[in-house]
């Protein structure tokens, strides 16, 4: 890039240590909004009802995330690489 880096040398040593408190804030600022969904849609949904969130939950704590890890993996991935 300049002053003879590479370029993945300069993101290594100059762009990641800057841009990585935003990265970790919004990672925080996802994750509890995330978390919220599933305690409101806990509270609000009626018996026999499943939403997303509750199903999604509900998989985790019982250990069948297989078909559901693939599917969030595929979409964090492909928002990453867009």
């Amino acid at each position: 890039m300049d002053l003879g880096s590479r370029p993945w040398q300069v993101m290594k040593d100059i762009t990641l240590p800057i841009i990585s408190p935003a990265i970790l804030s919004g990672w925080l600022l996802a994750f509890t909004i995330s978390l919220d969904d599933v305690v409101i849609t806990s509270f609000t949904t009626g018996p026999g009802s499943t939403t997303l969130p509750i199903l999604i939950w509900s998989k985790v704590k019982l250990g069948g995330v297989t078909r559901y890890q693939r599917a969030c993996h595929d979409a964090v991935m492909s928002s990453a690489l867009a």
